[in-house]
């Protein structure tokens, strides 16, 4: 059997580390073989063209932890800072002092911290209910699984997704199965290649190897090969750079008023610039008239 030596690659990386029968996606081969996934998806194409694999694309759903959240997991809960809060004020305070201490994220807070039976309102008035170690958002707990690449259970999700801690997100997902043990195919494979290296010749894998052949009288591509003008190439260089350094591109008309150009960038009237042989002066209309401002 011959394969290229791309093939031949990934499948020696496979050996001894894939099953045959079993069904891999290319970002988990992508980290186990340590070779881009982009490399994974091609070469597993190329198996497949042989009958030695079977791929598979379709599309699954993800969720992604939103910047709200991570904010939660640095700075904490809502309802975890308001119970800390209420900690360090000997475990009661009023509702008017929890919004002044937390702002805008006191109502979160507080209904949160109610709905876990955390805290309790009575008469305008915050009392502590938990002790405050014990006080650790399950959100937070969930959210730690999601960045560690684990997968909560849909209920945990939809918890998660109502206080818009995940957003929700649809990817491709590329499905690989080898139909037979790669260590066999490497075993008894005949790799083509374009060139003798000095590192095939001296593992001796060169025995193995078929040199690729060659059309010697093949005519190559023919390649129309074009660029922008140098000028419009210069330009928009430039306007690049004005934009990384922070300037806006504004819309305006090609023809502009003299005192736009020159005046209000106190250039002086015998600057070289402002002579027929650098500047194109209108005829018709030979003036224009400035804004009242």
């Amino acid at each position: 059997m011959r394969v290229s030596e791309s093939e031949y690659r990934l499948l020696s990386l496979m050996r001894g580390k894939i099953r045959p029968g079993e069904w891999y996606d290319s970002a988990s081969l992508s980290k186990l073989l340590g070779v881009p996934r982009s490399t994974v998806e091609a070469v597993a194409r190329l198996l497949a063209s042989r009958g030695l694999a079977e791929v598979v694309r379709g599309v699954e759903e993800v969720y992604e932890v939103t910047g709200e959240a991570r904010r939660y997991l640095e700075q904490g809960f809502p309802e975890e800072r308001l119970v800390k809060l209420l900690a360090s004020r000997g475990g009661e305070m009023s509702v008017e002092e929890a919004r002044t201490a937390l702002g805008g994220l006191a109502g979160i807070a507080v209904a949160n911290a109610v709905r876990k039976g955390w805290v309790r309102v009575e008469s305008g008035r915050l009392k502590l209910l938990v002790d405050p170690s014990k006080a650790v958002a399950e959100e937070r707990k969930l959210l730690e699984q999601l960045l560690r690449g684990e997968k909560p259970s849909p209920d945990a999700v939809r918890q998660l997704a109502r206080r818009k801690l995940v957003a929700r997100r649809q990817r491709s997902v590329t499905r690989i199965r080898l139909l037979v043990d790669p260590g066999e195919i490497v075993e008894k494979a005949l790799v083509e290649v374009g060139a003798l290296t000095r590192d095939m010749i001296a593992s001796g894998m060169w025995r193995r190897a078929i040199l690729r052949e060659y059309d010697v009288a093949a005519e190559p591509p023919r390649l129309r090969v074009g660029r922008l003008n140098f000028f419009v190439e210069f330009i928009e260089y430039i306007r690049d750079l004005m934009k990384e350094m922070g300037f806006v591109e504004v819309e305006a008309s090609p023809v502009e008023l003299e005192f736009w150009n020159y005046d209000v960038l106190f250039q002086p009237q015998y600057h070289p610039a402002r002579q027929p042989t650098d500047t194109f002066y209108l005829s018709n209309p030979q003036s224009g008239r400035l804004p009242e401002e």
